[in-house]
């Protein structure tokens, strides 16, 4: 595992048993909004890369095929326990590196991906990944927060960034020509 991912590994597990409270209602809209855009039925094959605590568990269908992965057991520990308690069958969740997804080529209908790419070492390899695992057309939706568009966003970005990535775990300058590239 690299410096990075051993940094961003300890701020997650740090986080787990807060993140809900600060992150929870200021990215519930996204991602439920995200969710429905994404038509999601039973019977599909979801991944999603970063489940983190599985805020997002109880808006799938509820016979959906969900895999989630994220690098930190204390996440993986949280999403358990919530889909136990939504009583969820079909969930698999393991400890795995975004940049190194283990699954099979064309694997899934829907990848999802909330906030994630701004979080990760190497988001172009995350999402290169995103598009081999994705059945060919299946879907890929990123939720994240990108590198602003105006001087004054980039300028605030940059000044942001080191403290954001140090404790909130996520980096404020992600390029957009990540997705923009190959969508």
């Amino acid at each position: 595992m690299t410096r990075s991912h051993r940094r961003l590994t300890k701020v997650y597990d740090r986080w787990a048993d807060n993140y809900d409270l600060l992150y929870g209602p200021l990215l519930a809209h996204g991602r439920k909004m995200a969710l429905d855009a994404m038509k999601i039925k039973s019977e599909m094959k979801v991944l999603e890369v970063g489940i983190g605590t599985g805020s997002s568990l109880s808006q799938y269908p509820p016979k959906a095929n969900i895999t989630g992965i994220d690098i930190s057991k204390a996440m993986l520990e949280k999403a358990q326990k919530k889909a136990d308690d939504l009583k969820l069958v079909d969930i698999s969740l393991h400890e795995m590196r975004a940049e190194n997804l283990t699954f099979k080529k064309n694997n899934f209908d829907r990848v999802f991906a909330p906030s994630v790419l701004s979080v990760v070492p190497d988001p172009y390899k995350s999402f290169s990944e995103m598009i081999r695992v994705c059945k060919p057309g299946g879907l890929i939706c990123v939720l994240s927060h990108f590198a602003g568009d105006t001087w004054y966003d980039e300028f605030i970005d940059k000044i942001t960034d080191r403290w954001a990535q140090k404790y909130l775990g996520y980096r404020s300058t992600t390029p957009r020509d990540i997705v923009e590239n190959n969508s």
